[in-house]
């Protein structure tokens, strides 16, 4: 094994843990010897392992790291958390963790287990989206036994400091807002009113409403069309969360821009919450 390491030039953990140190210190006379005794082993360990990282470009002559070194020893240590995450979440007993983390490193390729890992991050994200669809499909299923219904709702603001402070925007809609299906697929439809705001130049009443309403799905950001001051947003671009109670709440994050006093009131973010 030991030699199926130096022809692949896989590190140990050990051999890592140097580069951890040495990456901490001021290099001076004696700094082998300290990684040494930090680390529990040998003063020839160490200095063979530096040594031989000046040869493959890790560390300059003076052993300060290269730009290579540096990016291959954090890749390394970003790949041992990463590597820890991956073992848990397939279910590994945390006493086995550190054990298997060193045999993975010391003994596979580097590239091999960052696609390892990513597969697996690619398989939870799918999983993921595949639950939210089930509680989508629920939520419809909700929705057409009730047939068009009310719900509540409310608009928090995204890039305040106050959490959960509501947004201006909630003065802009009625409070009427329905969840309907037209045609083969189920809206949320809110109804814009007129709104009114100070000034933040001169105190100055100003009057208008909502001009805008953007929301992302699939990727894309799509405007909600407005007609008759109605708009609506697809229920497959929200999300949705299931309370303890069976109650469902629908959540989509949305960009707003009013028609009067842009300067006074910018397009805005806002978290989009509603509930039956």
């Amino acid at each position: 094994m030991e030699s199926n390491q130096k022809r692949r030039n896989l590190p140990t953990l050990l051999q890592l843990q140097y580069l951890r140190e040495l990456e901490q210190m001021e290099v001076s006379r004696g700094f082998i010897s300290l990684i040494a005794e930090r680390c529990g082993v040998s003063h020839v360990a160490v200095s063979k392992y530096i040594k031989s990282c000046v040869e493959s470009g890790i560390l300059t002559e003076d052993y300060a790291f290269t730009e290579y070194g540096c990016t291959w020893l954090h890749g390394y240590l970003a790949l041992i958390q990463e590597l820890e995450g991956y073992l848990r979440d397939i279910g590994v007993p945390e006493q086995e963790i550190s054990e298997n983390v060193r045999t993975l490193v010391e003994s596979t390729e580097q590239h091999t287990l960052q696609a390892m890992i990513h597969s697996h991050t690619r398989a939870q994200q799918k999983q993921t989206a595949k639950r939210r669809t089930w509680i989508s499909e629920d939520f419809r299923k909700e929705v057409l036994q009730h047939g068009n219904c009310r719900v509540q709702f409310k608009l928090y603001r995204l890039n305040g400091t106050q959490r959960n402070a509501f947004s201006m925007a909630n003065h802009g809609f009625d409070k009427r807002a329905y969840v309907l299906r037209s045609g083969e697929r189920e809206y949320l439809e809110l109804t814009i009113q007129d709104m009114n705001a100070n000034s933040r130049v001169d105190g100055h009443l100003m009057c208008g409403h909502l001009e805008t309403l953007k929301y992302e799905m699939d990727g894309l950001l799509q405007v909600a069309p407005l007609e008759d001051r109605r708009l609506r947003i697809p229920l497959e671009a929200c999300r949705f969360h299931r309370g303890q109670g069976g109650e469902l709440t629908g959540m989509i994050p949305v960009t707003l821009t009013c028609s009067v006093g842009r300067i006074h009131m910018p397009e805005s973010t806002a978290l989009l919450t509603f509930w039956m």
